[in-house]
Protein backbone atom coordinates (compact mmCIF):
# COMPACT_ATOMS: atom_id res chain seq x y z
CA UNK A 1 0.00 0.00 0.00
CA UNK A 2 1.32 3.38 -0.94
CA UNK A 3 1.73 6.50 1.49
CA UNK A 4 -1.15 8.20 1.93
CA UNK A 5 -4.11 5.65 0.67
CA UNK A 6 -6.88 4.94 2.72
CA UNK A 7 -6.76 1.37 4.27
CA UNK A 8 -9.89 -0.36 3.60
CA UNK A 9 -11.35 -3.47 5.46
CA UNK A 10 -9.39 -6.13 3.36
CA UNK A 11 -6.50 -4.72 4.09
CA UNK A 12 -6.84 -4.13 7.61
CA UNK A 13 -8.18 -7.57 7.89
CA UNK A 14 -5.03 -8.53 6.09
CA UNK A 15 -3.04 -7.01 8.45
CA UNK A 16 -5.13 -8.03 12.08
CA UNK A 17 -4.01 -11.97 10.07
CA UNK A 18 -0.29 -11.46 9.80
CA UNK A 19 0.58 -9.59 12.66
CA UNK A 20 -2.26 -9.88 15.16
CA UNK A 21 -4.98 -7.80 16.52
CA UNK A 22 -3.44 -6.11 19.75
CA UNK A 23 -0.62 -4.79 17.42
CA UNK A 24 -3.13 -3.10 14.69
CA UNK A 25 -5.52 -1.68 17.39
CA UNK A 26 -2.03 -0.14 19.42
CA UNK A 27 -0.82 1.07 15.93
CA UNK A 28 -4.58 2.37 15.34
CA UNK A 29 -4.27 4.18 18.45
CA UNK A 30 -1.02 5.61 17.90
CA UNK A 31 -2.16 7.14 14.86
CA UNK A 32 -5.11 8.51 16.09
CA UNK A 33 -3.28 10.30 19.25
CA UNK A 34 -0.96 11.71 16.90
CA UNK A 35 -3.60 13.43 14.97
CA UNK A 36 -5.75 14.36 17.57
CA UNK A 37 -1.89 16.46 19.46
CA UNK A 38 -1.43 17.93 16.48
CA UNK A 39 -4.82 19.18 16.27
CA UNK A 40 -4.54 19.77 19.68
CA UNK A 41 -1.31 21.84 19.67
CA UNK A 42 -2.33 24.04 16.97
CA UNK A 43 -5.47 24.98 18.39
CA UNK A 44 -3.12 25.47 21.60
CA UNK A 45 -1.07 27.76 19.55
CA UNK A 46 -3.89 30.06 18.33
CA UNK A 47 -5.29 29.99 21.69
CA UNK A 48 -2.06 31.90 23.32
CA UNK A 49 -1.62 34.06 19.93
CA UNK A 50 -5.49 35.27 20.75
CA UNK A 51 -4.29 35.52 24.95
CA UNK A 52 -1.33 37.51 23.68
CA UNK A 53 -3.16 39.93 21.84
CA UNK A 54 -6.17 40.47 24.44
CA UNK A 55 -3.16 40.85 27.21
CA UNK A 56 -1.53 43.73 25.24
CA UNK A 57 -4.81 46.00 24.53
CA UNK A 58 -5.68 45.57 28.35
CA UNK A 59 -2.08 46.64 29.26
CA UNK A 60 -2.39 49.40 27.03
CA UNK A 61 -6.01 50.58 28.09
CA UNK A 62 -4.63 50.08 32.05
CA UNK A 63 -1.97 52.40 31.24
CA UNK A 64 -4.33 55.04 29.12
CA UNK A 65 -6.52 55.15 32.59
CA UNK A 66 -3.14 55.48 35.07
CA UNK A 67 -1.94 58.66 32.77
CA UNK A 68 -5.91 60.01 33.15
CA UNK A 69 -6.15 59.36 36.69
Amino acid sequence: MKGGENMNLSDIGTLIGSVGFPIVACCGMGWYINNTMQKFTDTMQKNTTALEKLLTVLRKDESENEKNS
